[in-house]
């Protein structure tokens, strides 16, 4: 079994004094966008009442500040995750993919999860 001692940590921003990661900094010429909305994630397959997804979480690159892209992970998108909406009653079957370098795990938000 591999070991990841430092996926949480970043030394260079982290505050050993305060014992927490350092505030981001945006240059005052950068003007905030607003956060897209993630899109709607089409099903694989819809068989009667039953719907199918696969959520693949996946490395990527977004221009997030002005200059160079930023490496990022998603699911099934460079950044962040598509949206799932089923209707109630739906048996919903979703299959989990990592294409990720290293370990991860999948959360949800908004859903009940037996």
């Amino acid at each position: 079994m591999a070991v990841y001692p430092d996926y949480f940590y970043s030394e260079k921003d982290f505050d050993k004094s305060h014992m927490g990661y350092k505030p981001l900094t945006i240059p005052a010429s950068v003007e905030a966008q607003p956060l897209a909305v993630p899109p709607l994630l089409a099903p694989d397959k819809v068989d009667g009442n039953d719907i199918y997804y696969t959520i693949e979480a996946q490395e990527g690159e977004s221009q997030i500040l002005p200059g160079k892209k930023t490496k990022t992970w998603g699911y099934n998108a460079p950044l962040l995750g598509q949206t799932l909406v089923v209707k109630t009653g739906q048996r919903v079957h979703v299959r989990l993919k990592n294409s990720l370098p290293v370990l991860t795990s999948f959360h949800w938000h908004g859903m009940e999860v037996p």
